[in-house]
């Protein structure tokens, strides 16, 4: 993803939609990826038996197989009324 953000004509349209500071904070977090070790744990959310995380499924994320015993997923679609 971060390859294509950095080319055009994205790199533009997300500039015009939501501008160079947010884009950079994106590139800034993102950055781990060049690095040797190729992964990171700095954004990963360690949960306990019965945690819950909530968010919206159109984003980059990642998760990693349990390890122990099947995940249970619950997903919720809304759409907003169309007059």
């Amino acid at each position: 993803m971060r390859t294509l953000v950095l080319k055009d004509p994205v790199k533009s349209l997300l500039i015009e939609k939501i501008g160079t500071e947010k884009l950079n904070i994106f590139l800034n977090h993102s950055n781990f990826i060049n690095d040797e070790e190729r992964d990171t744990f700095k954004f990963d959310l360690e949960m306990k038996k019965g945690g819950v995380v909530i968010f919206d499924e159109l984003c980059v994320h990642r998760g990693s197989m349990p390890s122990k015993q099947n995940r249970l997923v619950l997903r919720y679609l809304y759409c907003r009324k169309i007059n």
